[in-house]
């Protein structure tokens, strides 16, 4: 471009046609092509929608800024209090029979999280929209569903995860995206008790019972 042979220098036509220079298409219509690309899954369409939204590489600022707020100095298993803590509570879980059990780590997106504007939505290489544990809760019961366990004692210590920059509920597509930075992470304690109902049988300690007696322990 800054050359004086007009020769030397690119055409219209070939600066038109580079990445160089953005596409002139209008909002609405570009939102309906995304739109139509995300909604034919399976498609040619969506398959290259998807490769260039994972292909995209962080740029170096927002690569060396990423983990810049990011506290996560007590959730490191050197850290004595928590450590010390953590260990407590899990040897009373363990002392009435419980069992660590984690469920899966993503969960497709849905209803319980879908309105949460802090919840971490990620989209991984098939298309599917999943979000990253809010609480503990959820995905247990989920697993708990999709297998029909009926009896068991399980605990869980695991990270939930929360935005930064939560989203706005009416965010359009000329409105700028937050600066990307690492979602905030805490450490979330779980225990569940599966069991059929105790029926007539008045001998037979409800699970709500238990949990109360362990947590007066664990306190």
């Amino acid at each position: 471009m800054l050359r004086h042979s007009a020769e030397a220098r690119p055409s219209s036509e070939a600066l038109a046609a580079s990445r160089h220079v953005p596409r002139c298409v209008p909002s609405r219509a570009l939102l309906a092509l995304l739109t139509q690309a995300l909604a034919a899954r399976g498609s040619r369409a969506h398959a290259q929608l998807l490769r260039a939204l994972l292909a995209q590489r962080a740029h170096p600022a927002d690569d060396l800024l990423y983990t810049a707020h990011a506290d996560t100095t007590s959730l490191t298993p050197h850290h004595p209090p928590l450590h010390a803590l953590v260990y407590a509570v899990v040897q009373v879980f363990r002392s009435h029979g419980a069992a660590e059990l984690l469920p899966p780590l993503l969960t497709p997106m849905g209803e319980a999280w879908e309105a949460r504007s802090d919840a971490v939505r990620v989209l991984t290489a098939s298309g599917t929209v999943c979000h990253l544990p809010y609480d503990l809760r959820l995905p247990f019961a989920r697993l708990v569903a999709h297998t029909g366990l009926r009896r068991a004692r399980r605990y869980a210590v695991s990270r939930v995860f929360r935005e930064l920059a939560p989203r706005t509920p009416h965010a359009t597509l000329g409105t700028h995206s937050p600066a990307p930075a690492h979602p905030r992470e805490a450490l979330e304690c779980a225990f569940d008790i599966i069991s059929p109902n105790r029926g007539q049988n008045p001998n037979v300690f409800c699970p709500d019972d238990k949990v109360i007696f362990y947590v007066r322990q664990v306190l």
